[in-house]
């Protein structure tokens, strides 16, 4: 399979997961940097950008995104069982601005029983209580991140071969080397 073949094949996953809910895609592991230890989560995949970009969603007030506004690198981690496609992303992030109309589109995307997961009147990890569940907040903690790949990492797990390939954003278009699955 030739680079351009596997980062098709990739684009098309990616594409698919974004409308699809049981698409293997669909949820993806993010790493950040926390202050002692990498931290890593499932996240959901919302969007699919150009050059894959990718969007997901998370409240405001949650820990990844004070890790992110210490420091944007993050890696992502894709994979497909029944394609036995991984995908790995190294990028940096940018947290889409609450002015911008993108962020009003995307936040208009939410129904209305989720857009309630961004009013809890406590932050994500807040220990929990009965009294921290009896009133929901009138303000939304609701922020889109979005991962601008520097790196792509594509492993095809074949019958009778491996393909794997890295990819460089470079004017455009991917730079690619294979590499030894």
């Amino acid at each position: 399979m030739s680079s351009s073949d596997l980062l098709s094949m990739a684009q098309k996953e990616l594409s698919e997961a974004k409308d699809d809910g049981k698409h293997p895609f669909r949820t993806f592991g993010l790493a950040t940097q926390g202050a002692s230890y990498p931290e890593l989560r499932t996240v959901v995949l919302r969007d699919v950008g150009a050059n894959l970009h990718i969007i997901f969603f998370t409240d405001s007030r949650s820990p990844k995104v004070g890790e992110i506004m210490e420091n944007p690198q993050v890696s992502a981690l894709f994979y497909n069982p029944e394609t036995r496609l991984q995908l790995r992303i190294k990028g940096k992030t940018r947290i889409i601005e609450k002015k911008s109309e993108l962020h009003t589109e995307y936040l208009h995307q939410l129904k209305d029983s989720a857009l309630e997961d961004y009013r809890t009147p406590l932050p994500p990890s807040s220990i929990f209580s009965q009294a921290s569940t009896a009133d929901q907040s009138d303000s939304i903690h609701f922020s889109a991140i979005e991962i601008i790949p520097l790196e792509l990492d594509m492993l095809l797990l074949g019958r009778d071969e491996h393909v794997r390939y890295r990819y460089h954003p470079k004017n455009g278009n991917w730079n690619t080397v294979r590499l030894m699955p």
